[in-house]
């Protein structure tokens, strides 16, 4: 590639960009959403974080800086001139990919640096990133016109952002998530904070074949740019076959990692909820309760839904354990937590089972209702048992009595 040329686009990039309104208003609504939850929320959630930033600066700016050259002209100009596809591809997305990656990193650092590996985020959000910009020039070459991008745009963006956000809450909303790079680069930067793991590398392998699959899928749609004789784009037979092959990369990697499913066994005649990966097993009545498992952010969550009131629940949650955390340090962090939620009659009561299982236990009430849980750990886990019930339920008492008796039942393995 000649530097010269890539001088020239990125020169008059620069000077277009950030002479457009559309750009401050893009980046400052990423910020100031991050900056205000932080305030409103004590901390936003680190998914919303991370694919708020990748995807409305990378995905939204890159198209709509793409989309508005269709508009002025100027890119049939730039696709004409002696500049190479690769010059072309490179160049037009120098701005947005370094506008994505230090706006991403300086949220992601700023409001979560501990709950990410730092290595493992420089390593990932940069190939995410890229990515995600390819994906906004696509679209911006598609569509004809900025009044166009407005409707086609925000539906795509919402597509790239909210299914990793909702994937807890249905399955078929989950294997869109695990398709997206979004949900890489949030998995590699959770999950390497305990290293250079298989899985860490499964996500790196899927990361970078997307890109590579990526890039030729792009190049496909500059090169057909150059031959388009109206603003209605018409796919050739190489944007057809790229983008089947980049479909199926994508959703070949959402089933790569299905989400663990637990289940449900009889031992001396008492049906028990048995987690393999997670090492743990308790007492519970299948006949009586929906079970329902996700993993959302570093979490792995179980919900024992009442058949006959859903809203009413008994929840384990299960997340790796840091290794100078103490019980009593989680215990004091949520005292705080539920400090700020403004809640009533907190209490904390240190329990010894019969099993041998040390833990805290915490009753308060909320607006949504009662809430009862355990706090308890193993040598690499923490574990949180509870019950939630709604305002108005009459469950409270049933339930917390069922689990105080599933809670001296329960074994770690």
């Amino acid at each position: 590639m000649r530097a010269y040329i890539l001088r020239a686009i990125i020169k008059r990039d620069l000077k277009e960009t950030f002479r457009n309104p559309q750009t401050l208003i893009i980046v400052g609504i990423t910020v100031g959403i991050n900056i205000f939850m932080s305030f409103a929320i004590s901390r936003p959630l680190w998914v919303m974080t991370f694919s708020m930033s990748l995807v409305m600066i990378g995905f939204t700016l890159t198209s709509f800086i793409v989309t508005e050259e269709k508009d002025k002209r100027t890119l049939e100009a730039l696709l004409v001139s002696p500049a190479s596809y690769n010059e072309i591809l490179f160049g037009k997305l120098f701005l947005t990919f370094s506008l994505t990656i230090l706006i991403s990193l300086a949220l992601i650092f700023s409001l979560h640096f501990s709950e990410v590996s730092i290595i493992h985020t420089l390593l990932s959000v940069p190939i995410g990133a890229l990515i995600i910009c390819l994906f906004g020039m696509v679209v911006g070459l598609i569509c004809p016109s900025v009044a166009a991008l407005s409707g086609i745009g925000t539906i795509l963006m919402l597509t790239l952002f909210l299914p990793e956000i909702l994937a807890s809450t249905n399955d078929y909303v989950g294997y869109i998530a695990r398709a997206l790079p979004t949900h890489h680069v949030i998995q590699i930067s959770s999950l390497g904070k305990d290293g250079f793991s298989s899985t860490v590398l499964m996500h790196y392998a899927v990361l970078i074949l997307s890109l590579i699959v990526t890039i030729f899928w792009v190049r496909s749609f500059i090169k057909t740019s150059s031959k388009q004789e109206s603003r209605s784009w018409k796919f050739d037979w190489s944007n057809k076959i790229h983008t089947l092959l980049l479909l199926f990369v994508l959703f070949l990697s959402s089933f790569l990692f299905l989400p663990y499913r637990s289940e449900v066994i009889m031992e001396n005649g008492i049906s028990k909820y048995f987690n393999a990966k997670y090492q743990i097993s308790m007492p519970i009545n299948e006949k009586e309760f929906d079970i329902r498992e996700f993993s959302f952010q570093n979490k792995f969550v179980a919900m024992f839904k009442m058949r006959s009131s859903l809203d009413d629940h008994i929840f384990l949650t299960i997340k790796k354990r840091n290794k100078d955390q103490q019980e009593q340090d989680g215990v004091k962090q949520l005292l705080d937590d539920l400090t700020k939620e403004n809640v009533l009659n907190p209490k904390v009561e240190r329990i010894n089972t019969s099993n041998g299982l040390v833990a805290s236990k915490i009753t308060y009430e909320s607006k949504s209702g009662n809430v009862l849980y355990y706090l308890f750990n193993s040598d690499k886990l923490s574990y949180q048992l509870g019950v939630k019930t709604s305002e108005n339920s009459s469950n409270h008492k049933y339930l917390s009595d069922l689990l105080n008796g599933y809670f001296n039942a329960i074994q770690l393995h």
